[in-house]
């Protein structure tokens, strides 16, 4: 029932989904930043570590999206704000990351 400082995030932002995965790590995926814009980056975060490290980015630069964990074991990002192509929606593979 405390908060503890931990690792820095690898890319600052806002506006990006963060989702917590079933071994308990998290997955933190788009954002915006205001001086590098809309991003694609996606990190993990191992709370066993205290660590983040980099995953495979998305295809789709997004911010504001929704970011939803599905029982077969994989994250689906869908629409937000992109420089691109605001209406798509793409998915992690968790077994893959």
């Amino acid at each position: 029932n405390t908060w503890a400082a931990t690792g820095s995030m690898l890319s600052p932002r806002r506006f990006h989904t963060a989702n917590l995965l079933p071994d308990g790590r998290v997955l933190v995926a788009g954002g915006y930043h205001p001086l590098t814009g809309i991003q694609t980056a996606s990190d993990l975060y191992d709370p066993a570590t205290g660590t983040w490290t980099k995953t495979a980015a998305m295809n789709v630069d997004r911010y504001k999206h929704t970011a939803t964990l599905l029982d077969n074991g994989t994250v689906l990002a869908v629409g937000g704000v992109s420089n691109h192509d605001q209406a798509s929606a793409e998915y992690y593979d968790l077994d893959e990351l």
